[in-house]
């Protein structure tokens, strides 16, 4: 199965969201991974039928999906950043209802049921009201939601946000068994939430498609720009003013700082091994100090 985005535009007033995002998603998880504002929402908004673009064509398997529309949402499953329950429902009660709303087969929805609350790990909190949820719970049942129908594309928008991170990791896991026999797009602009799973990385930077990489080789692309460097409180200062800084740590008055750099910060700067936040700040910026 192949999801071609071709030169898809969105504009809202003078602002463009998306400007020609093309990509081409087969099998396997897809991070889709920028800073907030850069798209990510937008885009997702379009693939699941949320909003038409201004531009350019969205195909499946080579076949455009303004004409096969009902059949391409019938394939979609999509969990978005901000998922509504009805709290006073129980878990097993909400997913039979939300099978009556996607048309699935009654003699089948039990069993549905069953084998995603089993697979979620929710099968004891089955006849628990949503409402006493905590917000890892929520989302796990949002997963189950999206996969009723067995999807044969499962989009998530920032599905981890706010987690802790035993709930990040569990989530994470049950994404990678999901992502065998189907396209998986993960939008995010937490960097461990892809760094593990993810296939490919999309990198989507102020509506624009930036990279559509590997990790393995987004990290090489890094290679010999970062570095460790120890400094006192004063030459920290003006590292921070000229340079990009991933990390911080204080140890006996000194500061070690991991920096972003093309060229080697100082004498004393030892090269390291990227990371994929390193690519991240790279493309997208640094942070506040």
């Amino acid at each position: 199965m192949t999801l071609n985005i071709h030169s898809v535009k969105k504009c809202y007033g003078t602002k463009n969201a998306l400007n020609n995002f093309s990509a081409e998603l087969t099998n396997g998880v897809y991070g889709l991974l920028g800073p907030n504002g850069s798209g990510k929402t937008t885009l997702i908004n379009i693939l699941v039928g949320l909003l038409e673009a201004d531009g350019g064509e969205i195909t499946y398997n080579g076949e455009n999906v303004k004409k096969i529309r009902t059949q391409y949402i019938d394939k979609i499953g999509f969990l978005p950043q901000y998922p509504s329950f009805y709290k006073n429902f129980k878990a097993e009660q909400f997913l039979l209802y939300m099978c009556e709303l996607k048309g699935i087969d009654k003699k089948f929805a039990h069993q549905r049921v069953d084998e995603l609350l089993q697979m979620v790990n929710l099968s004891q909190e089955r006849n628990k009201k949503i409402g006493s949820f905590s917000g890892g719970m929520k989302q796990r049942l949002g997963i189950a939601q999206a996969m009723l129908n067995d999807p044969e594309i499962l989009i998530l928008d920032e599905p981890t946000a706010g987690l802790d991170p035993v709930e990040r990791v569990r989530f994470r896991n049950i994404i990678s068994r999901l992502s065998e026999n189907r396209i998986v797009l993960l939008a995010t602009h937490i960097v461990s939430d892809i760094e593990y799973i993810a296939n490919e990385v999309i990198l989507l930077k102020e509506g624009k498609l930036v990279a559509q990489e590997k990790p393995q080789k987004l990290l090489k692309s890094i290679e010999g720009r970062v570095w460790q460097v120890e400094a006192d409180e004063t030459e920290m200062a003006e590292y921070v003013r000229n340079h990009i800084i991933g990390n911080v740590t204080f140890d006996n008055g000194k500061c070690n700082l991991r920096i972003i750099s093309a060229s080697k910060p100082s004498e004393n700067a030892v090269s390291i091994s990227p990371k994929l936040e390193d690519v991240f700040l790279d493309c997208f910026g640094e942070v506040n100090i």
